[in-house]
């Protein structure tokens, strides 16, 4: 049983605004509607699934074709202000704002990955929870196309190896203090060795999993210091970690700056 108090608005891009009222608003309204949404026809007010009263905005049929049968079937599409419904496996939902598929998977696609790997990749159940009120939206939140976006979609494959890397450092016991500690002690210890350098950059990417950004040294050094206390400075490694003929070519340029050509 659903309960609502009062109309929802939409404003479509053009400014149009679209309402869906309760039946008692519409009663007074002397607006008439028909209980079946499904058979709706452009103009017509009708009944949604959660007892509101909206109005058919459009119509339209899609042929979908079956290969391995060579056989066709027409799907049946009603088109409201909140968004597209198809009549074979949609609820017709009544909302107060239109539904933005792709902004929507994104933006769900954390509570996704993030649900998944804390039940054992439970695909399923993650799914059912990230995207629980979108269950009725089959035709565009189906679980094979979330799986579907994740596979293909680099965006979302990169959310998904953070969520995991998240879960390890976690797991590890390493958090951003221990990695910045670990750090300040590198610099500290004024290891000049490529195996130095190394270090430092392997702690520098495991920081960007925080959300910190290493290339931005101010920032990044600024950050070092406010977690630790200490102040440090490791352009001392940046030199270090270019190639041996680079280094060479540097110094002799250095030598000739102090005139000892």
């Amino acid at each position: 049983m659903y309960f609502q108090i009062k109309m929802l608005c939409i404003t479509r891009r053009d400014k149009t605004k679209h309402y869906f009222y309760t039946p008692e608003e519409a009663t007074e309204r002397g607006i008439k509607w028909s209980a079946h949404w499904k058979t709706g026809q452009p103009s017509d007010w009708v009944l949604s699934d959660n007892n509101y009263i909206g109005q058919v905005l459009k119509r339209y049929e899609y042929k979908e074709k079956n290969k391995k049968q060579n056989t066709n079937r027409i799907l049946q599409h009603v088109v409201f202000a909140n968004g597209t419904f198809r009549t074979d496996i949609n609820k017709f939902i009544a909302t107060d704002r239109a539904i933005d598929v792709n902004q929507t998977i994104n933006a769900r696609m954390g509570l996704f990955c993030e649900t998944a790997i804390n039940t054992n990749f439970n695909w399923k159940a993650a799914y059912e929870l990230a995207f629980a009120e979108f269950l009725h939206l089959q035709e565009y939140f189906s679980f094979n196309r979330i799986i579907r976006r994740l596979n293909k979609s680099p965006k979302c494959r990169r959310i998904l190896m953070q969520k995991l890397s998240e879960k390890f450092l976690d797991n590890q016991k390493i958090t951003l203090k221990w990695l910045f500690d670990k750090y300040v002690d590198i610099v500290e210890s004024n290891d000049k060795t490529i195996n130095g350098g190394h270090r430092i950059e392997a702690l520098k990417t495991l920081t960007r999993l925080y959300g910190v950004n290493p290339d931005e040294p101010f920032k990044f050094e600024a950050h070092v210091e406010q977690i630790t206390g200490k102040k440090v400075e490791d352009a001392v490694f940046t030199e270090k970690m270019l190639p041996e003929e680079t280094r060479k070519l540097i110094a002799n340029l250095d030598d000739k700056d102090n005139g000892n050509e």
